[in-house]
């Protein structure tokens, strides 16, 4: 607010020295007379004086002042011209570049109307002007139309310099929303893969930590001391296969999407859930194809979180029945355990929302059923359809 009062009165006293100018200009008609003009009084001068200085603080003020001159002048000077024609012009324009629209079409109808009033009434005055009108009709219509081009012209003048100024913010507008649109655009992307990267974490640290459980538990059950040290083995791959990961998951930041037919991610799953003690019955239709990185990495974490879940919740010594079905356009991956009487985390985790978010991403989707003591989840992977798919995938319980 300081800065804007500031500028209000520096444009106060710049129109205020303007205004100054013009009533010189029209009093050296004493000094060096035009016989076109007349010198204007003191109430002329007063009046033009506080229209052009109050142009811009005061625009509807102002062009009502310019009524108050133009009926002193025409009471006045009826004969002849002033040189304070130029305050019209100057309010005008200022009316038409910085008014309100209401503002903006009755100053043009002003200048136009004030401008033939001004002709009709020089008319009368038996001066100069009225001679022109007895001259040759090209001379005539000059006459005529010349106040009134004036005038309008200069309103003309004050619009283009509004539309300019209008043109110029819109200008910055634009360029302010699309800097604002790829700011929000890095920090959604940004947040999605914040996003995505706390799910994989999530996932990770999960999967790992339920190997780790599951072997610690029955370690308390075990003499053997050979079985022992492989559980401890177990534990300390799982440790360092989820540390791995996590350096990948923090590393990985390159969204292009790239064709793989590396399947051996499940498998490797199902083998670190077998050596941890769980007894994963994988079963497997269809031809494996050809898939984007992306879909196959929510493969492998959609494929964790499962078996994460099934041991987490699933009852003791049961097994956890896998089955994939590949066709050229989708895989069908579905868990299936028995639901143990009281799980060993008490519920209430995130894998089931990540799961849903991960296949959402890709257009996928994620079914969950609940019935019967048995827990299902179905996962519904779109793939690219290959024009070379792998040979063979076992096709029984391994």
């Amino acid at each position: 607010m300081p800065f804007r009062r500031s500028e209000s009165r520096r444009h106060l006293l710049q129109d205020a020295l303007l205004a100054a100018v013009v009533v010189a200009a029209a009093l050296a008609q004493l000094v060096v007379p035009v016989h076109v003009f007349v010198t204007p009084g003191t109430g002329a001068l007063v009046v033009a004086f506080v229209a052009i200085t109050l142009r811009r603080t005061w625009v509807a003020g102002s062009l009502g002042l310019l009524v108050v001159l133009g009926g002193l002048e025409s009471y006045v000077y009826a004969d002849r011209l002033s040189p304070l024609a130029l305050a019209y012009m100057i309010v005008l324009a200022t009316a038409a570049a910085r008014g309100s629209r209401p503002v903006v079409v009755l100053a043009g109808l002003g200048a136009a109307f004030g401008g033939f009033y001004a002709a009709w009434d020089l008319s009368f005055g038996g001066g100069r002007y009225a001679q022109l009108l007895n001259e040759p009709t090209e001379l005539q219509a000059v006459a005529l139309f010349a106040p009134a081009l004036v005038l309008v012209s200069a309103w003309l003048v004050g619009l283009l310099v509004r539309l300019r100024r209008t043109t110029r913010i819109e200008t910055a507008l634009r360029e302010g929303a699309q800097v604002s649109a790829e700011r929000s655009g890095e920090a959604a992307r940004s947040e999605r893969l914040r996003a995505e990267m706390a799910r994989d974490v999530h996932d990770v640290v999960g999967h790992a930590l339920t190997v780790v459980i599951a072997q610690a538990d029955a370690a308390a059950f075990v003499d053997d001391v050979d079985r022992l040290h492989a559980m401890a083995a177990t534990i300390g791959a799982a440790a360092r296969s989820s540390m791995a990961e996590i350096r990948d998951v923090l590393d990985d930041t390159d969204d292009t999407v790239r064709s793989t037919n590396d399947h051996g991610a499940v498998e490797a799953l199902v083998d670190e859930a077998r050596a941890a003690g769980i007894d994963v019955r994988r079963t497997a239709e269809g031809s494996p194809v050809p898939v984007p990185a992306r879909s196959a990495l929510v493969i492998r974490r959609v494929v964790q979180e499962m078996l994460t879940n099934a041991v987490r919740h699933g009852a003791p010594e049961t097994p956890v029945l896998l089955r994939e079905h590949w066709s050229a356009t989708t895989l069908s991956i579905e868990t299936e355990n028995q639901i143990a009487a009281a799980p060993s985390d008490g519920g209430g985790g995130r894998g089931i929302v990540g799961m849903q978010n991960r296949l959402a991403a890709i257009s996928g989707d994620l079914a969950v059923d609940r019935g019967d003591d048995v827990f299902r989840v179905r996962a519904q992977i779109p793939l690219v359809q290959a024009q070379n798919p792998l040979a063979t995938t076992p096709g029984g319980p391994e």
